[in-house]
């Protein structure tokens, strides 16, 4: 299965450690990871031109794995409006209601052949294991990723993933 990505943006550097004050937090304050909430934050801008291909890809897997509405949402804005995830979803709903309903149609374990991405929500870990250049514009990336499944916890399985992502002009 080949997911289209549009591609664009390039971060800044990865904090190691995530930034957190020595205090405790007091009343009804919390912590907040601040590494976390730069790659949320990311996500919600969508393709940019100061992206590798490698941080929009993690930037899609990392919301995948987040696996909340806004997200899905995030997530979404990655996607090629004509290319393959796109038009299989196509609704009168739009493409993005009925991609989110499909991979959270619970049990999420059950027929995942015909719905592959409800493997990749809330994933337990992912890894890109390759990738490949196959025109100036377009780079073919394989993901191994272990799918969680709340309806079956304690399942385990592993499932790769090929991502297609293609530059797209401004």
């Amino acid at each position: 299965m080949l997911l289209a990505l549009a591609l664009a943006l390039r971060a800044p550097p990865r904090i190691s450690h995530p930034l957190m004050c020595g205090a405790e937090p007091v009343g009804n304050e919390q912590s907040v990871d601040v590494e976390v909430a730069a790659v949320h934050t990311r996500a919600k801008l969508g393709p940019t031109p100061d992206l590798t291909p490698a941080e929009v890809l993690e930037t899609m897997l990392a919301a995948f794995q987040r696996g909340g509405d806004d997200d899905v949402e995030d997530l979404f804005q990655f996607v090629v409006p004509d290319g393959d995830l796109y038009t299989r979803h196509a609704s009168s709903a739009g493409a993005m209601a009925c991609f989110r309903w499909k991979i959270r149609k619970e049990p999420r374990w059950q027929k995942v052949y015909d719905r592959p991405c409800a493997m990749l929500l809330g994933m337990r870990s992912f890894e890109v294991v390759g990738s490949v250049m196959t025109d100036a514009d377009i780079m073919l990336c394989g993901v191994r990723a272990s799918p969680f499944f709340p309806d079956a916890p304690h399942a385990e399985a592993e499932a790769f993933f090929e991502f297609q992502l293609v530059r797209r002009s401004a």
